[in-house]
């Protein structure tokens, strides 16, 4: 599958759309799965691969993660992106 300009115009209207020029959005892009701006072919892809919800079959159910993090100014994660402390 191939990305084109003509695809690109159909998108090009949503919020958070690249600026770019198209041939560079073209050439990081790698359709149908992913491309550099929002992607034209998702309904394709979720009408091929998705399935309905069904709410009285569906038994999917996770709860949400949820646990304090506490590290201290040495920690790697906490010195992944310094700045300057004054």
């Amino acid at each position: 599958m191939k990305l084109t300009k003509q695809d690109i115009d159909k998108v090009r209207h949503i919020e958070g759309f690249p600026i770019a020029k198209d041939e560079d959005i073209i050439a990081l892009s790698r359709p149908p799965y992913y491309t550099a701006c929002p992607n034209p072919f998702i309904e394709d892809f979720i009408r091929e691969n998705g399935t309905p919800y069904d709410e009285a079959t569906d038994d999917y159910h996770r709860e949400p993660f949820a646990a304090d993090v506490s590290e201290g100014k040495n920690d790697p994660i906490y010195m992944a992106h310094s700045y300057a402390s004054r």
